[in-house]
């Protein structure tokens, strides 16, 4: 009987071994604290000062800049903790691996397709509509029937989309999860006082042109009853064959 424990006992130490070489290494790092106050210095020198009070050694991927200047405050913070005000606002990631503190950079955010169709308040498309992500060069314009279709870079996905056409009123949404983004766009009422707009398209005030510029009021237009409006505009403007 007592061969036959003893025989239990010997068979499941194995057991318990690998149960205890398979316990999770954050759990066992929960105890280890550090102290750092350290201010403009490189990383190196804060994974030094880390190495110096723990018994961890720190494993860096070749593209970590350890160059890299930062300023950290800790005061007999948990190891997880220092390790995450070390990295924080920088590119870098850490885990922990057995007695190895694994520093690397974060893997880059995949692009994404978004596409969408623009409509007016009526449903009809709305070609030739700017489509930017905001504060950025990168956009798009719709084709004839409203549609779109851009690529938003990995670090834009946070970004907002602006979409702009003259005559309608913008519209910002943010990009977050979506991928598909449809629009109706309000009309704009924009009165234009004094506002020029010249043959080549852009808005002048009627004061700072050096020519003059010929007014044709709805007065002059209507007093003439014509069943033709365009009639109606013939002989106003000097120069001008309607």
């Amino acid at each position: 009987m007592k061969c036959r424990f003893i025989l239990r006992v010997l068979m499941l130490l194995p057991v318990y071994f690998i149960f205890i070489s398979s316990f999770p290494t954050v759990s066992r790092a929960q105890n280890v604290r550090v102290t750092l106050d350290l201010s403009d210095v490189k990383v190196g020198e804060v994974m030094d000062a880390i190495e110096i009070q723990t018994s961890y050694l720190f494993t860096v991927d070749e593209d970590v800049d350890l160059e890299r200047r930062i300023s950290i405050k800790a005061d007999n913070v948990l190891l997880g903790n220092a390790l995450d005000l070390m990295v924080k606002g920088t590119d870098l990631t850490w885990k922990l691996n057995e007695k190895t503190i694994v520093l690397a950079r974060k893997p880059e955010r995949q692009s994404r397709i978004v596409s969408g169709k623009v409509m007016d308040p009526s449903g009809l498309p709305v070609p030739g509509v700017s489509v930017l992500i905001r504060n950025t060069r990168i956009g798009t314009v719709t084709d004839l029937d409203g549609k779109f279709s851009l690529e938003i870079p990995g670090e834009n996905l946070g970004g907002q989309l602006e979409f702009n056409s003259l005559g309608y009123s913008v519209v910002v949404l943010p990009i977050g999860q979506r991928s598909v983004f449809n629009v109706t766009l309000t009309e704009s009422s924009l009165v234009l006082e004094g506002t020029v707009v010249t043959a080549l398209g852009i808005r002048r005030d009627q004061k700072a042109l050096s020519y003059n510029v010929q007014e044709v009021s709805s007065d002059l237009v209507t007093g003439v009853k014509d069943a033709n409006f365009i009639n109606s505009l013939s002989g106003k403007v000097a120069g001008v064959t309607i």
